[in-house]
């Protein structure tokens, strides 16, 4: 798993879950929220001009070369589309567990 540490006690993790990545916002161990997607869906929404992607609990919203990461409506911290790009392809490319 792969973590990038966001406000308050907040951390955003990748973890890979069979052809599926899982992004997780823990609230210092407790999990508050998770969404399965494909790598390349969340490529794509890297590259594209969809500045929003998923409803519900967990969101992320593109604003240039930052990546916000939002819980229930509340914007709880950032990462750089680099990081998040980076994290993507190393899980991708790793071998399944």
């Amino acid at each position: 798993m792969l973590h990038h540490r966001l406000t308050k006690n907040y951390t955003f993790a990748f973890e890979k879950e069979g052809k599926k990545i899982r992004l997780v916002i823990l609230d210092q161990d407790d999990e508050q929220a998770c969404r399965r997607e494909s790598g390349k869906k969340l490529l794509d929404f890297l590259s594209m001009d969809e500045s929003q992607a998923f409803k519900g609990r967990l969101r992320l919203l593109k604003q240039g070369e930052e990546v916000s990461i939002f819980l229930k409506d509340e914007c709880i911290g950032i990462v750089s589309r680099t990081d998040f790009s980076r994290s993507l392809e190393l899980l991708r490319t790793s071998t399944s567990h």
